[in-house]
């Protein structure tokens, strides 16, 4: 659920226009506890050489793909 300002929202159409309205009351501001989230995310995604988006990588290195 989005976090804003110590409130929680449902993700339902409602609740991310709900999210999206207090954080604009905000100001937009990230709190402390986004910014270390988003930190943690970056250093998984680093840890686990995800530099790239899965999309960027080429056929001739890693061959075709069909279902």
């Amino acid at each position: 659920m989005p976090n804003v300002g110590g409130r929680e929202y449902p993700y339902t159409p409602a609740g991310m226009a709900a999210a999206k309205q207090a954080r604009a009351k905000l100001g937009g501001q990230v709190t402390d506890a986004e910014r270390r989230r988003s930190a943690k995310r970056k250093k998984l995604r680093d840890r686990l050489g995800m530099k790239l988006r899965p999309t960027s990588a080429s056929r001739t290195q890693f061959g075709d793909f069909s279902v």
